[in-house]
């Protein structure tokens, strides 16, 4: 017996001419789907214990205290040396200003400063050169001699003046008068001649061999060599 379908039935039969394949039921399996994605797999990770978990810390935490020390070092080393470059700096500084500040007044006032040396020095030298002819007038003779060499050969009508006190002594030293026995020359007494010193004239020629003429001549020998000394230094 054919059943025959009502035409409001909603199913409809298919067409003798019409192709069809049986339908398969789809698989359930993983993977099997054209657009799956494979899940990745979750590593598996190891739990640490507390106290490997604690000792992990305390290493990290002291490696750090050691890099931040070692830094703090290298830093504070490099500002310490920083100071003390500046310190030095400053002190070489201030030492060349002293330095310069004793020197300058020195190069301003040495040739002033050697000339009262030097006065000063005539004054003591004049004090001993007459302090040593009181104690032995003798000497006295000795200058006398030394200013005759300096007149020119065969001078004539020599005078030789003294302080009087002196000429009294190199006479008596000599044990001769106001005038030698040749008349060649006499020795006179004249206060304006210091003690010491001597005063010899002739015709046409002078020679002052008084004390502070012979100290004044030294002294100025002593000073041009010195003055000679700098020049060559310079």
């Amino acid at each position: 017996m054919v059943m025959k379908l009502k035409s409001d039935s909603p199913i409809k039969p298919l067409k003798d001419n019409t192709k069809y394949s049986p339908w398969k039921v789809p698989s359930l399996e993983l993977g099997d789907a054209p657009n799956f994605i494979q899940p990745v797999e979750e590593e598996e990770v190891e739990e640490l214990s507390e106290e490997e978990q604690e000792r992990i810390s305390a290493e990290e935490l002291q490696a750090i205290r050691d890099e931040a020390y070692q830094q703090g070092l290298n830093e504070g080393r490099e500002a310490g040396l920083a100071a003390a470059k500046q310190q030095i700096d400053e002190l070489t500084k201030s030492l060349s200003e002293v330095i310069e500040q004793l020197t300058e007044p020195t190069r301003q006032c040495g040739e002033q400063t050697q000339n009262e040396l030097l006065q000063l020095a005539f004054a003591i030298a004049r004090q001993i050169v007459r302090r040593e002819l009181q104690q032995d007038p003798t000497q006295l003779i000795a200058i006398i001699r030394e200013a005759l060499k300096l007149l020119p050969v065969g001078s004539k009508s020599i005078t030789i003046a003294l302080h009087p006190e002196d000429a009294l002594i190199v006479k008596n030293a000599l044990s001769i008068g106001t005038e030698n026995d040749s008349g060649n020359w006499e020795i006179k007494g004249d206060p304006s001649v210091v003690r010491g010193g001597c005063q010899v004239n002739t015709e046409n020629s002078k020679v002052d061999a008084s004390i502070d003429k012979q100290i004044a001549v030294l002294f100025s020998r002593i000073a041009g060599g010195q003055r000679a000394g700098e020049s060559d230094g310079e």
